[in-house]
């Protein structure tokens, strides 16, 4: 009980290194990001009036720039750094799976694919490009569309698995 009361007391970045990452929520981790609030609104009640209005964190985080700078107290500043937070996560996800077998968990290819193509509004078509052990080489996005129709052409996905020297190739799009 105690342990809660002096958490309750923490700002995040102190939860953070008290408790672990794990121990935040996502108001916190946001709010470590933003660093500041404004003269009359505190860091904390920024990132949950943003949560509140994007209800997820994936949402918050597709956001356009024109959008999110509508709030007080976010700015472009703010908005490269959750960017730069998105991108950095997707880098750590990305090297993370770099390596692995992917065609023996069809959850882990499915996570990959939708952490890499989940913020875009439009159409994207994409490949993950596989050694000779079902090993990720590289992802590539190949194509962008329209809201829901992109051109695929397959000669382009042909010469890039023979650039990669890929044995083999996972298709996807959002």
């Amino acid at each position: 009980m105690q342990q809660n009361k002096w958490s309750d007391q923490l700002g995040p970045r102190e939860k953070l290194i008290k408790f672990g990452p794990a121990a935040l929520t996502d108001a916190e981790v946001i709010a470590i990001f933003l660093r500041t609030g404004t003269k009359n609104t505190s860091v904390l009640s920024l990132a949950q009036l943003l949560l509140t209005r994007y209800k997820t964190i994936r949402n918050l985080m597709s956001a356009p720039i024109h959008e999110l700078c509508q709030f007080k107290g976010i700015g472009t500043v703010k908005y490269a750094q959750l960017q730069a937070a998105l991108e950095l996560g997707k880098r750590y996800f990305s090297e993370n799976i770099a390596g692995k077998d992917l065609l023996k968990n069809p959850k882990i290819t499915k996570n990959y694919l939708k952490a890499k193509l989940c913020q875009y509004q439009q159409e994207v078509f994409g490949a993950i490009f596989l050694n000779n052990q079902n090993q990720v080489i590289i992802f590539e996005e190949l194509f962008h569309g329209s809201i829901n129709l992109t051109a695929v052409h397959p000669r382009v996905i042909i010469k890039k698995a023979l650039f990669h020297n890929a044995a083999a190739v996972i298709l996807a799009h959002n």
